[in-house]
Formats: C-alpha cells, sequence, structure tokens
C-alpha cells in the first residue's frame, strides 16, 4: 500500500505534542497514519541526522529515522506495527547506544522481541540482545522493565526464564509482574516446541539414513548415531558400526567372501553426516568407523577435509581423522 506524503510545509503542521498525541495506534491498519504522522514529525526536526525531502518507501524512511537517531521512539513503534523485520540490525545497535532517552529505548526494545524472526537469517535474530535486555529487568524505569520482560517472551530465549523468576521475586508492580508471567509461559512453550521440532527432525533423519540398511545391526547403531539426543550415544552408535565394519570385513577375509562387508555400506552417507557433529568425541569415533572402511568410504574425503581445514583444534579429532584419510586414500 502506497502512502502519500503529507504537503503541508513545516510551519502549517500542528506543534509536534499535539501531533505525537495522535500518533497511538496498536494495529497495521492504524500503523499507516501513525507513519504519515511520525513521517511529518521529522521533517519538522531541526537535526541534520533525519531524513529529508522527498520519500517513496515507508521501509527507507523509518529505517533512515532509526539510523539518524531523529524520533527514535516512535520509528521504532511504526517499525514493529509494520513488521519491517530488515530495521533488526539498526535496532540492536540503538540498544548498545547509552545515549538513546529512556523512553525509546523501551520502544526500542519491544521492536526487537517483536521482530525477532531467526527462520529468516542471523541477521533476523535478536538473540545476541538477551543478555542486554536482561539487565534491563533491574531498571529503574517501569516501562523499561515491563518491555524487557515483554521482549524476553517474544524471543522465547531460556537465558531470560532465570531472569525472570528472580525479577518475579522481587514483587513488581502488577502491569509488570503480568508481563513477566506471560513471558515465562511463552518460554516454556518455545522450549517445549524446540524439543519437539528436534525430536521429530531426528525421526526424519534416522527414517531417511536406514531406509536402504537391510542389516539389523547396521540399521540399529545408524539409530543411535543419528537419533540419539545424547552425545555419549551418538557416540557409541559411531564405535558400534566400527566394530560391525571390522567383525564383517575379518569374516570376508577368512572365507573369501564379499557379502558381509557390503552390509555396512549404506551406513556411509550417516557416517559423513555424522562427521558435523557439534561433540568432538562422536566426530572422532566416526572418523575412526571411516577409516577402518577404507576406500569403500571415498565419498567421506571432503567433509574429513573440512573438519581438518577448520579453526576448531581438537587433536584426538584431527589424528583420527588424519588416519582415516590416510586408509581411504590408500592406494
Amino acid at each position: 500500500m502506497s502512502i502519500k506524503p503529507i504537503t503541508k510545509r513545516s510551519s502549517q503542521l500542528p506543534r509536534k505534542t499535539a501531533i505525537a498525541k495522535k500518533v497511538t495506534g496498536k494495529s497495521r491498519k492504524f500503523a499507516q497514519t501513525r507513519f504519515v504522522l511520525v513521517a511529518n514529525l521529522g521533517k519538522t526536526q531541526t537535526t541534520s541526522s533525519c531524513p529529508r525531502g522527498p520519500w517513496k518507501y515507508s521501509k527507507d524512511f523509518l529505517i533512515g529515522m532509526l539510523k539518524g537517531k531523529c524520533l527514535v521512539g516512535n520509528a521504532a513503534d511504526d517499525v514493529r506495527l509494520l513488521r519491517y523485520r530488515s530495521a533488526m540490525p539498526v535496532l540492536l545497535n540503538l540498544l548498545k547506544d547509552k545515549n538513546v532517552k529512556s523512553r525509546a529505548r523501551a520502544s526500542v526494545i519491544l521492536a526487537i522481541g517483536r521482530l525477532h524472526a531467526p527462520r529468516y537469517g542471523k541477521s533476523f535474530s535478536a538473540k545476541s540482545a538477551v543478555p542486554t535486555i536482561i539487565s534491563y529487568l533491574k531498571s529503574s524505569d517501569a516501562d523499561l522493565r515491563r518491555f524487557a520482560a515483554t521482549a524476553l517472551g517474544d524471543i522465547g530465549d531460556k537465558r531470560g526464564l532465570p531472569a525472570l523468576k528472580k525479577f518475579l521475586k522481587t514483587k513488581p508492580k502488577l502491569s509488570e509482574r503480568m508481563a513477566a508471567e506471560l513471558a515465562v509461559t511463552f518460554i516454556v512453550d518455545a522450549q517445549k516446541e524446540k524439543k519437539t521440532r528436534l525430536k521429530k527432525k531426528r525421526a526424519e533423519l534416522v527414517k531417511l539414513y536406514t531406509s536402504s540398511i537391510k542389516d539389523k545391526k547396521v540399521k540399529q547403531a545408524v539409530a543411535m548415531l543419528i537419533g540419539s539426543k545424547d552425545w555419549a550415544r551418538r557416540g557409541d552408535g559411531a564405535l558400534l558400526l566400527k566394530r560391525i565394519a571390522w567383525m564383517y570385513k575379518k569374516h570376508d577375509e577368512i572365507y573369501n567372501t564379499s557379502d558381509k562387508f557390503k552390509k555396512v555400506l549404506p551406513a556411509i552417507p550417516a557416517l559423513v553426516k555424522a562427521l558435523e557433529d557439534g561433540e568432538p568425541i562422536v566426530r572422532m569415533h566416526t572418523a575412526t568407523a571411516l577409516g577402518v572402511m577404507g576406500t569403500a568410504a571415498k565419498r567421506a574425503v571432503p567433509a574429513l577435509k573440512r573438519i581438518l581445514a577448520s579453526k576448531a583444534v581438537y587433536p584426538s579429532v584431527n589424528k583420527e581423522v588424519k588416519k582415516a584419510l590416510k586408509k581411504i586414500q590408500a592406494k
């Protein structure tokens, strides 16, 4: 929806205080009117950092006002109501700025919470601001405390839970207590939803990586490696695959066949996936298992080389990765 700017000159506009009283919408519909009023408020400012001249897009204008620290509170409210998520980096910078006034800072905090949307990318995530927002629960300003609690609930980060519970023990005012209690509920629900989502994702991955595996023992080991939420069990899954591969390989050497070892090969994609695990011990055992498989695990070479090239230094992991690469690339 395109909005036409008010064509009156600054001298013909009502006083800034009168306009500010009109800037009170809480829905997207009223936000359009709010924007036009704030835009004209911006034109009445004498600060050189405020956006000037003709403007075409409300998003650019409002973000320009935030960058120029011009009517920060009103601009932050409009950005929040109009859901302009691209303003998140600017809002995060304003939160660190000590020169922003208390009321404007409260609007910035509320906007950060409402615009938090990590599914659109890291630049839209407000998790980096959580420690700063938590610190405002101890502020002397009631609005800052209330909006900080609301923002923590909107972000849903578990780091905010202990701080909010501690804040509730201080017996805050009714409005602050309600905001904090609601935030606690939101965070608890968000954590439950996250666990359910991860559980579902793990189940889908297990189904994906075990669909082509016929051997029962290999299938169970892959399910442990990919599907377990416990890092120790994931490590045990990798070790189990290593032992199975070694036993099947020895069996084929003794009986001069290749039937048994072929049953382990469908587990290689799962092992390659496990090299991305966040736990070093899981990566170490996975690399060992791939080394036992030898030249049959050539598709794991790029993933193993990425571990060696990464900045994270784990001597035991790197040692097993080098051994695995030597065995896989052996002629």
